[in-house]
């Protein structure tokens, strides 16, 4: 595992690297603020230009019940109020043609973040998007996404975390 350090606001941080995801670990202490959740799907087939919204189906950590594999796999709910790191991460299989979507959604009612990309010609279609927001307890957020390639597209990983950072 590498290990990595950032710089903020004077202090350092140590994080490490998992070499297998490439993503970064935050270790947190005090208070509730240890709480995250990130769960994980794929393969998916995606229609072309129809907004879906992806259900997971195994957890990579779950550390306050945040998600479950079984009922509403779609869903990472908040346990504990306070502000949280948001990150979405979707693979889009090579295609040329078309947009690339993903939008994380609260409540199944506000998009909160969206980003899209154009298709790439050579390689396939990666891309994350990271934000903070402040959830009540019982709020829920699901990752949905769409593409327009002309056809079917798998889409292969996806996944959706949150890291609360304070209250």
């Amino acid at each position: 595992m590498k290990k990595l350090f950032i710089l903020l606001s004077l202090s350092i941080l140590f994080v490490s690297c998992d070499e297998k995801t490439n993503q970064v670990i935050i270790p947190l202490s005090g208070g509730n603020t240890n709480i995250s959740a990130q769960a994980t799907c794929g393969p998916v087939t995606l229609s072309n230009g129809v907004f879906a919204t992806l259900s997971f189906n195994a957890e990579s950590f779950d550390t306050d019940n945040i998600h479950d594999t079984t009922a509403n796999q779609s869903r990472l709910t908040v346990n504990t109020p306070g502000l949280y790191l948001i990150t979405a991460y979707a693979n889009f299989h090579s295609n040329t043609t078309g947009i690339r979507f993903i939008g994380v959604r609260l409540n199944n009612v506000t998009a909160i973040y969206t980003t899209n990309v154009g298709a790439s010609s050579q390689l396939e279609t990666a891309f994350t998007l990271s934000g903070l927001y402040r959830f009540n307890q019982g709020d829920y957020i699901e990752l949905f996404t769409m593409q327009t390639s002309g056809g079917d597209l798998f889409l292969n990983p996806a996944s959706l975390s949150i890291v609360r950072m304070g209250d």
